[in-house]
């Protein structure tokens, strides 16, 4: 139809690098994650800006626990969950943190997706396989908002999603 305008925009996002990494250690454990907080960790650090991804509320909560473990505890407050049973109010701000580099890493459910454009965030992870390919697609394209940024997109998978041979 020649009144008809056609747009074909990619979805291809080439700053972001992927890659897939089986866990090594017990899913529940959250050891996995152990690579977002570095060695040396002190007051004044900045650490990459991160987002873990989990299927549950448990697991996030559970997983903020561990990173914060790994931790001086002044520096607790920089890692922070984020899911849906926590109040507009409170998801907000913590939004706002993470916008203004306050905060280092949220560990977070899907209610932290679609309209969320950080400039800031270096490593998004996806723990465990999730079963919508275009959700996690989505999870990674939180990362790498900004014009020429770089970031890095990790699923980490349980032995039981990898082919072995």
């Amino acid at each position: 139809d020649k009144d008809t305008d056609y747009i074909l925009c990619s979805n291809d996002r080439p700053e972001i690098a992927l890659m897939v990494r089986r866990l090594v250690y017990p899913a529940n454990s959250f050891k996995d994650l152990s690579f977002l907080i570095p060695k040396d960790l002190h007051e004044g650090s900045e650490p990459p800006k991160f987002l873990v991804f989990f299927d549950s509320t448990k697991e996030t909560e559970s997983a903020c626990k561990y990173l914060r473990m790994l931790m001086p505890r002044s520096l607790h407050m920089k890692i922070r969950y984020f899911h849906l049973t926590m109040s507009i109010t409170f998801r907000e701000h913590h939004l706002e943190e993470l916008k203004k580099a306050n905060l280092w890493g949220l560990c977070c459910t899907d209610a932290f997706g679609m309209g969320m454009d950080l400039p800031n965030i270096n490593i998004v992870v996806q723990y465990k396989a999730t079963s919508d390919l275009c959700t996690l697609w989505q999870h990674f394209s939180r990362a790498a908002r900004g014009a020429g940024k770089q970031a890095t997109g990790i699923l980490l998978v349980e032995a039981k999603d990898v082919a072995e041979g």
